[in-house]
């Protein structure tokens, strides 16, 4: 599967640096809803990992509350997925979402929250 994926993104002049940059761009607009308040009560939440610098990161935005369990379920009853552990809800961001994606989440969770 690997092979496969890669053999694709070859094929579609895609290289890992241009997919770390997509994510990147829109953990950065997610981030700057964050901190803008425009995701309801989401904005109360610690950045674990914030967008900061040029470096490697992971393609993720990690929050930290204490509502995080309650958050992922009502995300999901919204149908958005998300991963959640203990007290600490992650937010993915990936090639295969855009930034319109990334409106609607932030639109969904100023609804929700």
């Amino acid at each position: 599967r690997f092979n496969g994926v890669r053999r694709m993104l070859d094929e579609q002049g895609l290289t890992t640096a241009d997919v770390s940059a997509h994510a990147l761009a829109l953990q950065t607009r997610f981030q700057t809803a964050l901190d803008d308040g425009e995701v309801g009560r989401l904005s109360e939440a610690t950045v674990i990992n914030p967008v900061v610098g040029t470096g490697p990161r992971a393609r993720f935005l990690a929050l930290k509350h204490e509502d995080a369990q309650a958050w992922r379920a009502r995300l999901l009853e919204a149908n958005v997925v998300t991963d959640v552990r203990d007290d600490t809800i992650r937010f993915g961001f990936g090639l295969y979402q855009d930034m319109e994606d990334v409106e609607r989440l932030i639109s969904v969770c100023d609804r929700l929250f």
